[in-house]
């Protein structure tokens, strides 16, 4: 029994004596390796996950954060000598279309390290559901053939085609233009023609994706009648002054 009230009186002292060990240990190991907060040098890219395939987000998403760590600093040597040392998400797999204001979530994987703040916190970000619609294409030829040759009816190697992207954009599409250019032709034009999509204001819609997105044209150039092409032969005569 006497040992055992020896070593309750003590142990408030042992008690003691650790804390004041633990506390010279710690001091020992700052002062050999600082603790040190600061921002990280470069913006850390964001990356989006868990986006369903059938959306997609409108206009641009997030890129970036700028991120302030604290951690020692033999870890600040391998956080910047490290790829990927820190990395930042945004996880989009609860997204439905709309828009929606996501939270950023950044890991480090250097240890030990605490990230003290990081900005922006957060991305507003609209997206909406993908759609697909058919359309047939339009045909535009424009300028003239070469004098004294006319152009044969065109043929394209499709008639119709499949525009897909955000449902806002396609809505927009009108019509699927094809344009062929035939000013000053003499010979049948065969020719690969990219596809555009036009909205109701005759503009370019940019977004989405024309299925397939050219079209071969053929057209064959022929000569009027009454026309014939001759080679033109320049005589010179006399002698030039001295």
């Amino acid at each position: 029994m006497s040992v055992l009230r020896s070593m309750f009186k003590s142990f408030p002292t042992l008690l003691l004596a650790f804390a004041l060990a633990v506390t010279v240990w710690i001091s020992a190991v700052t002062d050999a390796d600082p603790i040190e907060e600061r921002i990280f040098p470069n913006p850390i890219p964001v990356e989006l996950i868990g986006l369903d395939e059938g959306l997609e987000i409108i206009g641009t998403p997030p890129t970036q954060v700028q991120v302030t760590l604290s951690a020692p600093k033999s870890v600040w040597e391998r956080l910047l000598g490290e790829q990927d040392a820190i990395i930042a998400t945004l996880d989009m797999s609860e997204v439905t279309p709309g828009t929606e204001t996501i939270a950023v979530n950044v890991a480090v994987n250097v240890q030990p390290s605490e990230v003290v703040s990081y900005s922006p916190r957060d991305f507003t970000v609209t997206v909406e559901s993908i759609i697909d619609r058919t359309f047939s294409i339009r045909l535009i030829r424009r300028g003239e053939p070469g004098i004294g040759f006319q152009v044969e009816t065109p043929v394209m190697s499709h008639q119709v085609v499949t525009v897909s992207g955000p449902e806002q954009l396609v809505n927009q599409v009108q019509e699927v233009r094809a344009i062929l250019d035939i000013d000053e032709a003499e010979v049948e034009i065969s020719r690969n023609i990219k596809l555009q999509a036009i909205d109701a204001n005759e503009a370019l819609i940019n977004g989405v994706e024309i299925d397939p997105e050219q079209v071969k044209v053929t057209m064959d150039v022929v000569q009027r009648g009454g026309y014939r092409n001759l080679v033109v032969k320049v005589g010179v005569y006399g002698e030039i002054a001295n």
